[in-house]
This record gives structure tokens, sequence and C-alpha cells, in this order.
């Protein structure tokens, strides 16, 4: 069954070789005009024959280098918002934990490479997994796959291959490496070494052979293997293997969606596809022109230091020391006396093949990435033409920045996936916003009653008993925990920063200045906050915090807010010392108020008894 398995699998990567054959090398050229080969070997040899230079004036690089930059410059980033209240305290613990995974796998740079692969050659690919960490923590990877790596179902006609039954990346290894990763698998690659090659394509070295599976070549021994992912119903495998046997045998993905349905680890996208469902970038339009340029401008270049002679036979001594003479522009060539030698003016062929030729740059300079989209075109012009213009440059790159855009997210959805299944232990995480505003989040992290009574806001007993303790200790709940939030992960769309934006400021600017004397100080401050946001300035938000603020920093603000706090204290115990002494001084007057009228008392019974005894003497009876 295994056997057979593998043979259907090595029969679907050999099916789409030869069914892309012409596609990949297409895509190599495209790759080699952005790169500057834009002339082939036979090309080359042949103008050197007639003394032609092979002239590159490269209009494809800058295009796709500044299309590459837009990319840059309108990057978003991944939100999770909840779909019910209940996750609406952990939805920020879900963008937390998604962004760390970009920042821990340079996902800048990765998406960078991979939009290059998808502009030039058409394609560009991610792996998605989790592996094994230090202690045993899981940890989400992001690895762009090169597009040359990668292969697929060949009847798939989705951009988004929604529709292919497999697709997959192939690598070359050593032997050697092949063999340290799988020790037990010695003997599969042992006879995959030994596999006769069938025919071979013009790709390098480094690259995969069409129907080849293993090279002996050099001293260097190497065996191509390849990991598929297919579905069969809803379900997805996959396996690793080369032709001689499995390295890994078919599995059920261990990754799951959502809904708890098997997903495959490999998201792959495709700019533009054909009716043959070849796969293509947007160099491909731009090498037509781009040709035309060469081959012009150096057939121009020939035609204005080349001369053309009508002669009779005979008329020099030597033709050949004529020719050199006449490419020098000081050359002398004697003839024979009446014997016919004229010089036959070409430059109506070089106007020609100038004015073609500024037809071809004007044909490449419409395409794509325009002169007024760069900010390159001398024309003096409004404003609002500018803009029409570049809008119009950008609108017919929109459906391929969308197609990215879709990939990313696909990318921001399956890194939140592989987070919310694997990570279920508890952990914390270090975030980086900007470079002012870093925190640790704590997921999974287990509420105590204490816990819960500190974040209701409510008193936690001094003095508790062991009963209390034991109370307060117990573990009622867990903060953050991932597997049980229901989030839905978006991208922070920005607007066209090129019209929209631009637009926007200049209309809030002149309304400010239209509207300012009229404004109340509030409105005032309300608009700069709105001009500042539509702005394209570094660290907008801060300036916006310092508006509102005052011009106060929050360091500052939360300096001021400590030193009042601190200020309140002071004055709290102030009253409350006061208050202490003038209880005491009440305590004092009351305690000698009660010792006068003690003393009065004594004094009336003493002054009573003595009357008392006065009265019994005058009556002798004392």
């Amino acid at each position: 069954m295994a056997e057979k398995e593998l043979e259907q699998l090595v029969q679907w990567f050999d099916d789409y070789e030869e069914a892309s054959f012409e596609a990949r090398q297409l895509a190599e050229k495209d790759r080699d005009f952005y790169d500057g080969k834009q002339w082939t070997e036979d090309e080359e040899n042949e103008l050197e024959k007639r003394g032609q230079a092979a002239s590159v004036f490269n209009r494809i690089a800058p295009k796709i280098d500044f299309i590459l930059g837009m990319e840059a410059q309108t990057r978003t980033v991944p939100k999770a918002h909840p779909r019910t209240p209940v996750e609406e305290g952990g939805a920020d613990a879900a963008t937390d934990a998604v962004r760390f995974v970009m920042d821990f796998n340079d996902w800048d740079q990765e998406r960078s490479d991979a939009g290059e692969d998808l502009f030039i050659e058409g394609t560009c690919g991610v792996d998605v997994r989790v592996e094994s960490g230090p202690n045993n923590e899981s940890v989400v990877k992001i690895e762009r796959i090169p597009w040359d790596r990668l292969f697929w179902d060949p009847r798939s006609r989705w951009h988004d291959f929604r529709d292919a039954k497999y697709f997959g990346t192939v690598v070359w290894m050593d032997v050697e490496d092949a063999k340290a990763r799988w020790p037990d698998k010695e003997d599969v690659i042992d006879q995959s070494v030994n596999t006769s090659r069938t025919s071979w394509d013009e790709t390098s070295e480094d690259r995969p052979h069409f129907g080849v599976w293993s090279d002996y070549s050099g001293n260097r021994p190497r065996v191509k293997v390849s990991q598929i992912w297919y579905h069969v119903g809803e379900e997805w495998y996959v396996a690793t293997y080369t032709r001689a046997g499995f390295f890994e045998s078919p599995r059920t993905s261990p990754y799951f969606d959502s809904d708890l349905n098997t997903v495959p680890g490999l998201l792959i996208q495709s700019a533009k596809v054909d009716r043959d469902n070849n796969r293509y970038g947007v160099v491909r339009q731009l090498i037509s022109p781009q040709e035309e340029i060469n081959k012009r401008r150096s057939k121009s270049l020939h035609l204005l230091n080349m001369r053309q002679v009508v002669a009779e036979k005979g008329a020099v001594e030597d033709r050949e020391r004529a020719r050199q003479e006449l490419a020098r522009p000081d050359g002398w060539v004697e003839v024979h006396g009446n014997a016919r030698f004229e010089l036959s003016n070409t430059n109506d062929m070089s106007s020609g093949h100038l004015a073609l030729l500024t037809d071809a740059k004007g044909e490449i300079d419409a395409i794509g990435a325009n002169a007024a989209l760069t900010g390159k075109d001398p024309r003096a012009q409004s404003g609002r033409a500018i803009q029409a213009r570049q809008q119009g440059g950008a609108i017919e790159l929109a459906r391929t920045f969308d197609r990215f855009r879709a990939w990313q997210l696909r990318v921001y959805r399956a890194a939140w996936l592989r987070v919310r299944q694997f990570w279920t232990a508890k952990r914390m995480i270090r975030v980086t916003d900007d470079e002012r505003n870093v925190k640790y989040v704590g997921l999974n992290q287990p509420m105590t009653r204490a816990d819960m009574l500190m974040h209701q806001g409510q008193q936690i007993p001094e003095n508790p008993t062991p009963e209390q303790v034991l109370q307060l200790k117990e573990v009622i709940g867990i903060k953050n925990e991932l597997a049980a939030l229901d989030v839905d992960i978006v991208m922070d769309q920005s607007p066209d920063v090129l019209t929209l934006q631009d637009e926007q400021f200049n209309q809030l600017t002149s309304l400010l200045g239209s509207l300012g004397g009229a404004l109340p100080p509030p409105a005032i401050m309300l608009m700069l906050e709105l001009i500042i946001e539509a702005s394209g300035l570094r660290r907008k938000n801060e300036l916006a915090q310092m508006i509102r603020t005052g011009g106060v920093t929050p360091e500052q603000q939360q300096q001021a807010q400590q030193k009042q706090a601190q200020q309140e204290q002071i004055q709290q115990a102030a009253i409350a010392l006061d208050m202490q002494a003038k209880q005491a001084d009440i305590q004092k007057t009351r305690t000698s108020s009660f010792k006068d009228l003690a003393q009065g008392q004594a004094a009336l019974q003493d002054a009573a008894a003595k009357a008392s005894q006065k009265q019994l003497e005058d009556l002798g009876l004392a």
C-alpha cells in the first residue's frame, strides 16, 4: 500500500515538472531581466561578430523596486476582534500573541522576500509550522519558501490554490545531511542515489532537475527531497519522500482551523494565471518593450558609428584596411582614379530606429509604476493632475497588491490558529509596538481568588485565617486562555498614502487656515489632531498625544501625576496630624475641666462640713 502511495506522489511531482517546464523557463527569464541579464549568449555572440554593443538599459528593476517600496510603506499589522462580548477582554491578548510571533520570525524581511518572488516570478509561499523549542515550548515558525522550491497541481486555476489537489516544497540535500536528519532511512537514501537519471533541464545546479531524483556528479552526492500536502475529501495529509521511499510516511495534518478541520501548513499565492494555468508576475508584460529598447538602441548606435560604401571592384587596395579607416573619425582612404567609391547615408535608418526606441520607452514607462507615480515626471503639472496620474498608476497595481494582502491575512490567521492550538501552557511574551512601548503579556495565566479580588478592587484580609489563606490561593480561572478565545484576525488597513492621505491632509490644512480665527480653542486643538493623523509624519501618535496634553509627554504627565499624588498624601498626613493635635488639646481641656469641677465639689463639701460643725458648736452640741 505504501509503495502505491509513493508512486502516486512521485508521479504528481513529475506531472508538475513536465507541465510547468516552459512556465519555469519564462519565470527564470523574468528574474534575469530584473537582474539586468537581458541578452542571451547566442545574441551576445552574434552582436560581437557584427561589432555591435550588447547595451542594457534596465528599466524593469527600478519599476519593481518601486513596487516593493510601495509594499514596504503600506504594510499592515494583524489585529484580533472579538466575536462575542465574552472575548472582548482577551482580544488584545490574541493580538499581542500574533504580533509576537511575527516579530519573533522577522516577518517584515520574510514578506519582503516573498513579495519579490510574487512580483517577479509570479508565485510566493511560506511555511507556518510548529517546532519544539527550549523547555519543550511550542515555537511557531514562519519561513518563506523561494518560488523555485515550490510545486503544485498543474490543474489548479485559482490564484490562492484553493482548488489544488496537492502542493509542496522540494529541495536538494547532501546525502550526509539527509542521513543525519533521517538516520533510520539510510537504505532509502542509498537506493535513491543509485537511481538512474532520465533527463535534465536547463536550470542551474542548485535547483531540482526535471525527472531526476538524485545527483552523483562531483564530490557532493545529493538526493531530491519533497514534502507534499494533499487532501483526500476534506482531510489534509502530509508526507516527506524521495524517489526510492518515504522519509516520513503520509499522516494526517497536525494543524486545524477554527472548526477543527485539518489544514495544510504551506500557504502559497500567485499574482497572475493565464488560460493554460501558468503563473507569472508583473515583469512578464515589461519584457517585450525592454527587449526592443535594448536592441533598438544597440542598432542605432551601430548605425551611427558605421558607414556603408558602394564601390567598384578594385577601387581600394585593401578592403579590410579601408573598413578600419572608415570606422575612425579621421580615417583616410585612397581609391584608384575614376573608380566608383561612394559613402551611403544611413542617418535615415538610424533615425527610424531612434523613433521606435522612443515609442518603446514610452510604452514601458506607461506600464505599472509610471513616472507620475514614482515622482519622476519632469512635466510641470497641477497638484490635482499629479494626484490623478498617481492614482491611475496605483489602480493598475491594485489587484496584485490585493492578492498579496490576502495572502498575508492567511498567514496571520494561520499563525493565530497555531498559537491557539499549541500554546496551552502558561507563558509570558514581550510585545514591542514601538521603541517606547514595551510590555509583557501573560498568556494562559492561572487566576487565584486573591487575584480576582485584586482585579475587582476588593480588599484582601490583612491577617487571614488558615482557612482563608487556602481559599485565597484557590485557582478559579485562567486569564487570557488562548484556546477559549473566539476572535477574528484582520489587518489594519491603510488608505492609499499617495492620493487619499495627501488629499485629506491638504483639505484639513486649508480648512484650518480659513476657519481657524472663528473656531474656539478646543475645536482648533481637535483640528490639529486630525491634521497630524492625516499626515505622513513619523511618530505622529506621539505628536497628537503632546497636543492633547499641552506639550507634556506621557512620561512627564506620569511624573506630574505621581508628584500630585505625593502632595495629596502629604496634605492628608498633615490634616491627620492637625486633627490628632486638636483632639489632644480637647482631651487636655476636658481633663482640666473635670479636675477643676472635682476640686470645686470638694471645696463645697468642705465648706458645708465646716458650716455644719460651727452650727453644732454654736448650739453647744459639739
